[in-house]
């Protein structure tokens, strides 16, 4: 085809169809590079999770630990009802915080056992908060209550412990558990305390508020704090703790001050969280509490009040405890 324009004598050619085949292959190859990425991501968690599962293993095999701490039990070997988390990362958490537990079982006889989840295990001021008392910390981040149930003995029951605390639920009723499956595992775990040291005393806390972000959760909550009133009607030696009302807002959540992630206490509440456990814990308050709101309309219903056991017959703990 000719410019018929004029004396213009350059031939017009038509352009080449390449533009929309390469676009085309631009696409395509994006595509690939991001779903390349992708699962290079998910492959290097992967790997990163199974390594941390593998340093853990390694670090125990040194030390020499015994079977037990090496064991993340299948659902069927659990004691109770309810979820338990299977991945490698926790796992990995598991083994640790078990091998923590059996190298200081020795230092740590005698302690005031507190035992639970990433809400205990995160409280790092726990020595500090309980001046004169030989504290010990068997919190494991995202364990459940079949978890704690399942390593009970070996983990707190064998420190001969003068005083249990448990705080332990929320991770089950995120995982999808009933309040009536919690209720049971904790009646189980009591029942284990009260045949190994019936005069042990044990304060029971009821679960924290949660945020927005987990709002789904706050009326089981509710619930399972509601069924946790039978506990000390049902085991002499257990003291409920009301450890809800105090930081639950007028809609049941929590305050971003004191809970900065919606699930876990920040300083201050672990503090505040500190002086309401002294009274439960036949305590002085040696430092003046935080002020507490009052009930309002609507909150979670208050445990009946219930005398503490007597410490009488429990050996003060040595003071002077080396912090961990």
């Amino acid at each position: 085809m000719r410019c018929e324009a004029g004396a213009c004598s350059i031939p017009l050619r038509p352009a080449p169809r390449t533009r929309g085949r390469w676009a085309g292959v631009a696409k395509n190859f994006a595509i690939t590079c991001l779903l390349a990425c992708v699962l290079g991501q998910t492959q290097m968690g992967c790997s990163r999770e199974a390594r941390e599962e593998r340093r853990a293993r390694q670090r125990a095999a040194e030390l020499g630990a015994p079977s037990w701490v090496l064991q993340h039990p299948g659902l069927s070997e659990l004691p109770g009802a309810g979820p338990f988390p299977e991945k490698a990362w926790f796992r990995a958490q598991w083994i640790n915080g078990r091998l923590h537990a059996w190298t200081h079982r020795d230092s740590e006889r005698g302690a005031v056992v507190f035992v639970g989840d990433s809400i205990t295990a995160r409280w790092s001021r726990l020595p500090t908060e309980f001046p004169g008392l030989k504290v010990a910390n068997r919190g494991i981040p995202s364990d459940t209550s079949r978890g704690v149930a399942f390593r009970l003995r070996e983990d707190v029951l064998a420190l001969n412990p003068t005083r249990l605390v448990m705080l332990i639920g929320i991770n089950d009723l995120l995982l999808g558990a009933t309040p009536e499956m919690v209720l049971g595992n904790l009646e189980l775990m009591l029942t284990q305390c009260q045949e190994a040291s019936p005069a042990m005393p044990i304060v029971v806390c009821q679960v924290l508020p949660v945020g927005p972000k987990h709002a789904a959760a706050r009326q089981r909550i509710r619930e399972l704090n509601r069924l946790m009133q039978s506990l000390p009607r049902r085991f002499k030696a257990v003291v409920l703790c009301d450890t809800w009302t105090p930081f639950a807002d007028e809609t049941g959540g929590t305050r971003a001050a004191e809970f900065p992630d919606d699930l876990h206490p920040g300083p201050l509440a672990y503090g505040r969280l500190a002086s309401i456990l002294r009274p439960c814990l036949g305590l002085s308050n040696t430092r003046p509490p935080l002020s507490l709101e009052p009930a309002r309309a609507g909150a979670s219903p208050r445990p009946s009040a219930s005398p503490a056991p007597s410490l009488s017959g429990a050996t003060d703990p040595a003071t002077g405890a080396r912090p961990e």
